[in-house]
């Protein structure tokens, strides 16, 4: 049933009337590799792709809305809540570094690690980044305070900071050799069941 109702999305994807992702484990019934435009395996070192848990964007408010919506589900006070939790530690990080955090800092940030928040403070001491301050500030008052999405999230990105997942996902140092791609009309995506794979396609010259 799956691999018709991906091959009928992908021929409307040709005529531009739709984007095609589809998700599986590997060796799911989802189509060849050829029938797509990228394919990104996750957990493969041989994978010439990558998943940007940040969507390509470069503006800390909606990287934040956009993952937070990811971690937190569609709930509008929940991922408003966890919208403003990352936009704290987004703004501030992009501000002093130049780019958002790998996915384990990001996950210490949020957890409130001690020397991370120290760290990227220290970062921040340039009068010009005041603002930026008192945003890291306002999380450090909300740490372990009711109600706090910190933790929440923090445990939610756990599950992508492991071993297998070490260079992906924007961590690692085979960050620079795997691409983002712009989206694309057709994507397949599998996860690592067996040989730890996500699979995306990719349009000629990405």
């Amino acid at each position: 049933m799956v691999a018709p109702v991906v091959e009928s999305l992908a021929l409307r994807s040709l005529t531009g009337r739709c984007a095609v992702v589809a998700v599986g484990t590997a060796g799911a019934p989802l189509g060849p590799d050829a029938a797509f435009d990228v394919v990104v395996r996750i957990g493969d070192p041989s994978s010439v792709h990558d998943l940007d848990p940040y969507a390509g964007s470069e503006d800390p408010d909606e990287a934040a809305a956009l993952l937070g919506e990811a971690l937190a589900g569609t709930d509008d006070g929940g991922a408003r809540r966890a919208s403003t939790a990352l936009a704290q530690v987004l703004g501030p990080y992009r501000a002093a570094h130049g780019a958002f955090p790998t996915l384990p800092v990001l996950r210490e940030l949020l957890a409130g690690d001690p020397t991370a928040l120290t760290d990227l403070r220290a970062a921040l001491a340039d009068e010009r980044h005041a603002a930026m301050r008192r945003e890291l500030d306002a999380r450090v008052r909300q740490l372990n305070a009711v109600g706090d999405p910190g933790p929440v999230l923090a445990d939610r990105l756990a599950v992508l900071d492991r071993p297998v997942f070490a260079d992906f996902f924007g961590s690692g140092t085979a960050r620079s050799a795997r691409s983002p791609c712009a989206p694309s009309p057709t994507i397949r995506c599998g996860s690592a069941s067996t040989s730890r794979r996500a699979v995306t396609r990719r349009p000629p010259g990405c």
